[in-house]
């Protein structure tokens, strides 16, 4: 992640500034998807996703990809909207702020099954 958050024409700075940079974007990417993962299982709660922004949110990200990928392998621009990507994807995947006790996996369970997905337990 470091390298890719530098122009490969440009100088690195090698610190524990640009280290932890890097490590900050990994993590929320690693998070991203682990949330994504346990809303597609049911155990997050939260308002449902809408699918139809994100398709086109996920759409208008791999034009600016490859769009910065293009303009003389720009890296730092590719990852800065595939972490806006990211950002929204989060806003959606919010878990309800009310508190509303713990919510059991098991509670998803009853619709996703007459919906004809299994659920593991």
């Amino acid at each position: 992640m470091f390298c890719l958050l530098n122009k490969y024409r440009s100088g690195m700075q090698y610190g524990d500034d640009s280290m932890s940079g890097a490590a900050s974007h990994l993590k929320a990417i690693s998070s991203f998807i682990s949330d994504a993962n346990a809303y597609m299982k049911g155990q997050v709660v939260c308002e449902a996703v809408r699918e139809d922004v994100l398709w086109e949110r996920l759409a208008a990200t791999k034009v600016t990809v490859n769009a910065a990928l293009a303009d003389d392998f720009d890296t730092p621009g590719a990852v800065a909207a595939i972490m806006d990507l990211i950002h929204h994807g989060n806003r959606q995947l919010k878990a309800v702020t009310k508190d509303r006790g713990s919510v059991s996996t098991w509670e998803f369970a009853e619709p996703r099954e007459q919906q004809g997905i299994k659920q593991e337990r």
